[in-house]
C-alpha cells in the first residue's frame, strides 16, 4: 500500500457522526501560500500534507468508498449552507488539483461529520503531515553535510519523529539520489585518511560502528589513498622501534637504515594490522 493511501474497501470513515471519546472534527482546512500543500485542521490537530499526496489519498478513498460514504447526498438549509458559502474563496486556486482536494474536505467540514482518530482515514492524515515535516527537516540536513541512512534516521528520530516516518523517509531520501552510504563513506574515509592518518582497519572499524554497510565500506578501502596516512603510521612506529619522537625526524632518518630485518618484520606485522596494504608498507620500508 502506498504511504497515505487507504485499503480497497475499507469503511473506517462512518457515515454517521459519531459522539463519544476521542472523536474529531474538520473544522478548517486552507490552501497554503505556496500552493503545494494544504493545511488542515481537525480536533486540535493542524496537518500540512503536500498537495501531491493529499489528492493520492482522496483518489484512495474515493476508490475504496470512504468518501462517498461520509459525505451525505444532501445538506441540511441555514447553518451548513453557510458553511459552504465560506469554502468559496479556499477553492479559488491556480495549483492543480486543489479544488478537488479541498471540495472533499470541505464536504467534511461542512457536513459536519467526527471520527475517531484511530481511523484509517485521520490516520492517513497524521503519517503524510509528519513525513513531510520530517522530509523537510532531512532536506535540510542533507542540504549542510553529506549524510548516511543509519545517521540520518537517528537524527530524524532525535527530532521526535516515529520510527516507521524515518525509516520511510530515509528510503525517499536514497531514491531521490540525497542519500548514498557510498559516497558517503568514500569521502568520509578519504578525509580521515587524509587529516587523521587513520589506517583501513580503523577507517572500516569507525564506519561499521555508524551503521554503514560492508559494500559501502569495502568501496571506501578502495577508492581512498591512504599513502599519507601509512608514511604517518611507520614515522610512528619507527619512533617506537628506535626510541625517539615520532617528531624527530633527523634521528629516525639517521638510524633508519640500520633497522634489522627482525625489526623490519616488526614494525611490518604492526602496520598489516592497521589494514595497511602489504607491497606498500615492503615499498616504504625498503625505502627506508
Amino acid at each position: 500500500m502506498v504511504s497515505g493511501e487507504l485499503g480497497e474497501g475499507s469503511s473506517s470513515l462512518s457515515a454517521k457522526r459519531k459522539k463519544g471519546n476521542g472523536a474529531v472534527r474538520i473544522t478548517s482546512v486552507q490552501l497554503e501560500t505556496s500552493g503545494k500543500a494544504i493545511k488542515i485542521v481537525a480536533g486540535g490537530f493542524s496537518f500540512s500534507i503536500p498537495l501531491e499526496k493529499a489528492q493520492r489519498l482522496v483518489e484512495s478513498a474515493q476508490r475504496s468508498g470512504v468518501v462517498s460514504k461520509a459525505v451525505p447526498p444532501q445538506r441540511e438549509a441555514g447553518a451548513e449552507d453557510n458553511k459552504a458559502d465560506a469554502w468559496q474563496d479556499l477553492v479559488q486556486s491556480k495549483a492543480e488539483g486543489a479544488t478537488e482536494v479541498l471540495s472533499v474536505f470541505r464536504e467534511l467540514c461542512a457536513g459536519g461529520y467526527e471520527f475517531d482518530e484511530e481511523d484509517e482515514f485521520f490516520a492517513a492524515l497524521k503519517r503524510l503531515s509528519e513525513e513531510a515535516s520530517a522530509e523537510e527537516k532531512a532536506l535540510r540536513l542533507c542540504a549542510r553535510a553529506e549524510q548516511y541512512s543509519q545517521g540520518l534516521k537517528a537524527k530524524l528520530l532525535a527530532a521526535g519523529y516515529s520510527n516507521e516516518c524515518a525509516k520511510a523517509v530515509v528510503a525517499l531520501m536514497e531514491a531521490r539520489g540525497f542519500v548514498d552510504d557510498t559516497r558517503y563513506a568514500v569521502a568520509w574515509a578519504s578525509e580521515r585518511a587524509r587529516r587523521g592518518g587513520a589506517g583501513p582497519a580503523a577507517v572500516a572499524a569507525a564506519l561499521r560502528a555508524r551503521g554503514v554497510g560492508e559494500g559501502a565500506i569495502r568501496e571506501a578501502l578502495c577508492s581512498t589513498d591512504f599513502g599519507r596516512a601509512l608514511a604517518r603510521a611507520l614515522q610512528k612506529e619507527l619512533a617506537s622501534v628506535l626510541g625517539s619522537s615520532p617528531r624527530d625526524s633527523s634521528a629516525e632518518d639517521s638510524k633508519a637504515k640500520s633497522l634489522s630485518s627482525r625489526q623490519k618484520d616488526q614494525i611490518y606485522r604492526k602496520l598489516k594490522l592497521q589494514g595497511f596494504d602489504p607491497d606498500q608498507i615492503r615499498k616504504f620500508l625498503d625505502e627506508e
